[in-house]
C-alpha cells in the first residue's frame, strides 16, 4: 500500500478519498496498484510517471510505475513513506529531490509536474455564461483553432465552449476517460483570455458531468497563474497537491 497518515482516518478520510479518486482518474493501474499508463481518451500515452506523489493536509498517497526494478521500487517507497504530512499544500515534499535523484540514477527524467488538485463544491451557477455543448461540426472547427487537440478533441466529449462570431474561442473537455471521476481540460485562444470564458466553459462542463454521475476534477500547475485564477473564479476547493516525474 502507498499511504502515509498523520491523524485518525475519520479526521482525514475525506481529502484522501478525493486524492484516491484523482489518482484513479489520471492513471490506469495493474493488479499490484502500479501505474501502467495515463488514462487518456485518445489512447495517446506520454508515458507512465516513474513516481506520482500526492499529499493532502493530513496524509499522503503515492504510486509507482509498473516494471521498475525492485531496488528502485523499494527505495522510492521508503522515501515516500518517510515523508511527513504537513498542512501547507504548496510546500515541496522534503524528500522529493532525493526521490528524483534516485530515479535519475536509473532513468532519464524528461518531464516534471507540480500542481494543485481541486474539487467542485457547486456547479452550473455562472450568471450570464454563454458556454454550451458544441455540436460535432463545432468540435471539428475547434480542433482547427486548437491544433494540438486536432487528433483527439472529438474523443474528449462532452466538449463545452464559448463562441465569438460563430467560432469556438474557449473550450472545456475531458482530459481523462470518464469513470467515477474525470479531469477537465481547458483551452482559450490567447486573444480571448482574461474575460472569464475559461471559467464559464469549465463550469458548464462540470455541471454536465455531474448530471451524468461523473465527479468533475480540476488541476492547475503551481506555476500556472491563469489556471489557478480559473479555480479562484469558480471558488474551487483545493484538496491535494501532487508531483510526478516521467
Amino acid at each position: 500500500m502507498s499511504t502515509s497518515m498523520a491523524a485518525t482516518p475519520d479526521a482525514l478520510g475525506h481529502d484522501l478519498d478525493w486524492l484516491t479518486l484523482q489518482i484513479g482518474s489520471l492513471y490506469e493501474h495493474n493488479d499490484d496498484g502500479r501505474i501502467v499508463r495515463f488514462n487518456d481518451p485518445s489512447a495517446e500515452d506520454d508515458g507512465a510517471p516513474f513516481l506520482f506523489f500526492g499529499k493532502t493536509r493530513l496524509g499522503n498517497l503515492w504510486r509507482l510505475r509498473a516494471g521498475l526494478d525492485e531496488d528502485l521500487t523499494r527505495d522510492l517507497a521508503r522515501l515516500a513513506g518517510a515523508e511527513r504530512a504537513v498542512p501547507d499544500l504548496e510546500a515541496v515534499p522534503e524528500r522529493l529531490h532525493a526521490m528524483r535523484v534516485r530515479i535519475e540514477e536509473r532513468h532519464p527524467v524528461t518531464h516534471a509536474f507540480s500542481g494543485l488538485a481541486y474539487r467542485f463544491d457547486d456547479v452550473g451557477g455562472r450568471a450570464g455564461s454563454q458556454a454550451r455543448p458544441l455540436t460535432p461540426a463545432e468540435v471539428s472547427e475547434a480542433a482547427l483553432a486548437f491544433p494540438h487537440l486536432a487528433g483527439s478533441l472529438a474523443l474528449r466529449g462532452p466538449v463545452f465552449g464559448i463562441l465569438e462570431n460563430g467560432a469556438p474561442v474557449s473550450l472545456a473537455f475531458c482530459a481523462t476517460t470518464p469513470g467515477r471521476g474525470c479531469e477537465v481540460g481547458v483551452e482559450t485562444l490567447a486573444a480571448y483570455r482574461g474575460r472569464g470564458f475559461a471559467a464559464d466553459a469549465v463550469d458548464a462542463w462540470a455541471a454536465a458531468m455531474t448530471r451524468h454521475g461523473v465527479v468533475p476534477l480540476y488541476s492547475a500547475r503551481l506555476d500556472n497563474g491563469a489556471s489557478r485564477a480559473v479555480a479562484r473564479a469558480l471558488e474551487l476547493t483545493p484538496f491535494a497537491s501532487d508531483w510526478h516525474f516521467r
